[in-house]
């Protein structure tokens, strides 16, 4: 049996695709205990009629693109993304402010 998920709140994915930024302070990398960015974890909640059709970036100031769920044309999973959780290791050494851009489409 699958179970059902609700989502509240959000923004619908245009035809364009949807940006948020994720800001990233020498703060908070400080404040868990690390001297630069190890890794990014993005934890996301999808809904989509069509799992295989939806993309996910992040993409760095510096223009670093980590693709984190690309699209999958035998991937007809009407379940979406519920609480699914990306990482990615390609911004390893970061360690100053930055803006990440979480690209959806």
């Amino acid at each position: 049996m699958m179970k059902k998920h609700e989502y509240e709140g959000g923004e619908p994915i245009g035809p364009h695709g949807n940006k948020n930024a994720i800001e990233i302070t020498k703060e908070m990398i400080l404040a868990n205990n690390l001297e630069t960015l190890e890794h990014i974890d993005v934890r996301v909640w999808i809904n989509h009629t069509r799992r295989g059709d939806v993309e996910v970036e992040l993409i760095s100031p510096n223009g670093i693109k980590s693709v984190l769920a690309q699209a999958r044309k035998r991937d007809d999973s009407k379940t979406g993304f519920p609480g699914w959780r990306f990482m990615t290791i390609k911004h390893w050494y970061v360690c100053d402010l930055v803006v990440y851009q979480c690209l959806l489409r």
